[in-house]
């Protein structure tokens, strides 16, 4: 199994887990086995969170490729002084797989909010049937004043 290899890699923390910053740099200098190693050994925590937040396991896949993908662009960016690298990871898809619930719920509200707006106004004609009503009542009205003497 290669994320057993993999985490076997990358030199051991004092509680013998991984230790992520080692590779982590690697991915920053541009090494994709590094990114390899990195998603080997932590894809099972990145996937069971995002899919927990989402609740739909191929939205979960494309967050966790998206999350990746982020970490290969912004593994300069990680500070070990703010936290640990699995850490670092973590927030990462956790923010992520957020982002994507809030933007499904904007999503969800814009769509309705057009019936909504459209329900709150009204362009101020009245119905064709009181339109028609209206428009007899007009016409036999100026019947009756054309028939007064002046």
């Amino acid at each position: 199994m290669r994320s057993m290899a993999s985490a076997q890699n990358a030199p051991s923390g004092t509680d013998g887990a991984p230790d992520w910053v080692f590779t982590i740099r690697r991915v920053a200098e541009g090494d994709q086995n590094a990114l390899g190693e990195l998603y080997d050994g932590t894809i099972s925590i990145v996937f069971g969170l995002i899919r927990r937040i989402v609740g739909d396991p191929q939205t979960a896949e494309e967050i966790a490729l998206d999350v990746y993908a982020q970490i290969w662009r912004q593994a300069g960016s990680y500070s070990q002084e703010k936290g640990s690298a699995l850490t670092w990871v973590i927030v990462l898809a956790r923010s992520r797989a957020i982002d994507h619930v809030r933007s499904r719920a904007r999503r969800s509200r814009n769509m309705e909010s057009p019936i909504e707006a459209a329900s709150g106004h009204s362009n101020g004609d009245p119905d064709p049937e009181a339109a028609a009503i209206a428009e007899n009542r007009r016409r036999a009205i100026q019947k009756a004043l054309a028939e007064l003497a002046p």
